[in-house]
């Protein structure tokens, strides 16, 4: 069960300072995107393992067996492990695959449904678990053009411009629950 909506409105409050604080550190470059990336996936792996119950778990950066595209985020069940000498978990044990972004999509806005789709049809491939998409942060057209791409059921924007989006992490923990 969700706690009070106030306790969970303050939790994505006290995400998006994370993510503010380490906004106002972070090192520029592209080389710099994969810890950026690393930085984002631990907040939100420490905060989603708070709601989790018992037997399940947050995996960071990884694999599902059958499929050749690391994930930021999965759910699996908390007695497993990967498989032998890989970062790869078994497709009977993983619950949920999470895509995590720190700032959104860097596409031309002409091109982002589209290239959003094809992104979801990569991430889709050698597996049947569903896929959920978490931003920090994106821009109106960006965020439109994404929920067009893959629903408003599993795209999740904690910010879209300046505006924190009410109760967006507790829509996206309601909607982990109902998946696990």
């Amino acid at each position: 069960m969700i706690e009070l909506n106030s306790k969970i409105d303050n939790e994505q409050k006290e995400i998006l300072k994370k993510y503010d604080n380490f906004q106002s550190v972070r090192k520029k470059g592209r080389e710099w995107n994969r810890f950026h990336g690393d930085v984002y996936s631990r907040i939100v792996a420490c905060y989603l393992s708070k709601h989790l119950p018992e037997n399940y778990k947050v995996i960071r950066q990884s694999w599902i067996d059958g499929s050749p595209i690391e994930f930021d985020l999965l759910v699996v069940e908390s007695d497993t492990k990967p498989i032998d000498f890989t970062g790869a978990y078994s497709q009977n044990e993983v619950r949920i695959l999470i895509e995590v972004k720190g700032a959104g999509i860097f596409f031309k806005n002409v091109d982002v449904e589209k290239i959003m789709k094809e992104k979801y049809s990569k991430w889709q491939k050698g597996h049947d678990k569903p896929i959920l998409y978490l931003s920090f942060w994106e821009t109106k057209f960006k965020a439109d053009e994404t929920i067009k791409a893959l629903s408003k059921e599993i795209a999740f924007f904690l910010r879209i411009d300046k505006i924190e989006i009410p109760h967006e992490w507790e829509r996206f923990l309601t909607k982990i629950k109902s998946l696990l």
